[in-house]
């Protein structure tokens, strides 16, 4: 699944707060996919559209969708549901504010990939890593939560090759053991 899907899914829920066990952030998650249009992604084990859901320990749920078969460009959505309300960020990968209303319908110009997208997202991060390097500055992103976003992708993908739950221990660790078939 993607970590960077899962990474700012654990910022938007805060899932660090509310810990009886703080190493254990995560009670279990399970990923389902499929190959709907590339077939031979199934000799790798992987999929061009897979589902996961994340049950954090202190209560919060994450579910998450990767695709490769989006036709219309690169697209990436969140949706944050809260007791009141809920919000949906980047829910249309709108390259500008342009509708082209004609004989087909009403459409906009999409972004064509993550990188122009994220444009300047990427040039800040290599100018942030460069400026630690060369100057020994402190970087914002924290090793911890990225650690802890791969832990829950690894779980996801053996919970996807391995059709079952994954569930962490209290040490916040994923055991991963594939279930007994009994020759079924």
């Amino acid at each position: 699944m993607g970590v960077h899907d899962i990474d700012i899914g654990r910022f938007y829920l805060g899932v660090k707060s509310g810990l009886s066990n703080p190493k254990k952030q995560v009670n279990r998650v399970i990923a389902f996919g499929q190959q709907a249009v590339y077939a031979d992604l199934a000799k790798y084990g992987d999929c061009d559209n897979g589902w996961g859901i994340v049950e954090f320990a202190n209560g919060k749920i994450l579910t998450t969708h990767v695709g490769r078969t989006l036709k219309n460009g690169f697209e990436g959505t969140a949706r944050i549901c809260g007791t009141k309300s809920h919000a949906i960020v980047s829910g249309n990968s709108n390259a500008d504010r342009v509708e082209i209303r004609d004989e087909h319908g009403v459409r906009t110009n999409t972004t064509p990939d993550a990188f122009a997208l994220y444009d300047k997202s990427f040039l800040n991060d290599l100018s942030e890593f460069a400026t630690a390097v060369l100057d020994d500055k402190q970087l914002t992103c924290n090793p911890e939560d990225a650690y802890e976003a791969a832990k829950i992708a690894t779980a996801l993908q053996f919970s996807f090759r391995n059709r079952c739950p994954v569930y962490f221990d209290e040490d916040g660790m994923p055991i991963m053991e594939a279930p007994q078939t009994n020759g079924h």
